[in-house]
């Protein structure tokens, strides 16, 4: 089985039942490369690989820790068939990560206690024009929920970004993207490196995966194979 991860575009936050605000939205999207769930040996040493001690691990072709960001615990509790919704709020979090990443798709929902989608675009508009950078660490969501940060102003990023996706403009996108990495720094996160034309942390923050937007394709593959980017594309089935 084979199940895309996620980016979170703008209205983070919003998704957590009880930092919902009647009107906003939350704007996301499926990426790919997917992941999946494989068996690999349960030993050190593959020259003398004994095939009946093995685990079952996530493949992801890049690094993928807890707290990367990227809904990677809800893709984890898909992959083991269990109610990756219920498991999300259970630990605080919202249900944005098991909503997109079973939806797939370019995505843009109301902010309230479940997921509610407004609108939904293939997303091709964005391919060739979003990367991953890996900021060194990773991060605990349910700690960093807990957190002060202004929602209004999350609220309003995310406006932009549910603009964005009814007229197609990454441009506009752009600017969303931008609005809530300026929030993201004044919760105390650390100025990421800047490049193409915007970026912000991916999921809480604070670590983990940050989202750039390159305006070409030939920016954004330069990026990859010169600073170490790692190319995603939106993911839809």
């Amino acid at each position: 089985m084979q199940l895309p991860l996620r980016i979170d575009l703008a209205g983070g936050w919003l998704d957590v039942p009880r930092y919902a605000i009647p009107g906003a939205f939350v704007v996301n999207c499926a990426i790919s490369p997917l992941v999946e769930y494989v068996e690999i040996p349960d030993v050190e040493d593959l020259s003398t690989t004994d095939m009946s001690r093995t685990r079952w691990v996530m493949s992801w072709p890049h690094r993928l820790p807890p707290g990367s960001g990227l809904g990677t615990s809800a893709a984890w509790h898909i992959l083991n068939g269990r109610d990756a919704l219920a498991e999300e709020l259970a630990q605080g979090c919202g249900w944005q990560d098991p909503a997109i990443i079973s939806e797939t798709g370019l995505c843009c929902w109301a902010s309230g206690p479940t997921p509610v989608l407004v609108q939904k675009d293939r997303g091709d508009w964005l391919r060739g024009h979003m990367a991953l950078y890996w900021t060194g660490k990773s991060h605990d969501s349910s700690k960093i929920a807990e957190m002060e940060r202004s929602y209004v102003h999350l609220a309003g990023a995310a406006d932009h970004a549910a603009k964005a996706v009814q007229y197609q403009s990454l441009d506009t996108l752009s600017w969303a993207v931008q609005l809530t990495y300026e929030r993201q720094l004044r919760e105390g996160m650390d100025r990421l490196p800047e490049a193409g034309l915007a970026w912000k942390y991916c999921g809480a923050g604070h670590g983990g995966y940050a989202v750039y937007l390159f305006e070409t394709k030939a920016q954004r593959d330069a990026a990859v194979k010169e600073k170490g980017f790692m190319a995603v594309e939106p993911y839809c089935k």
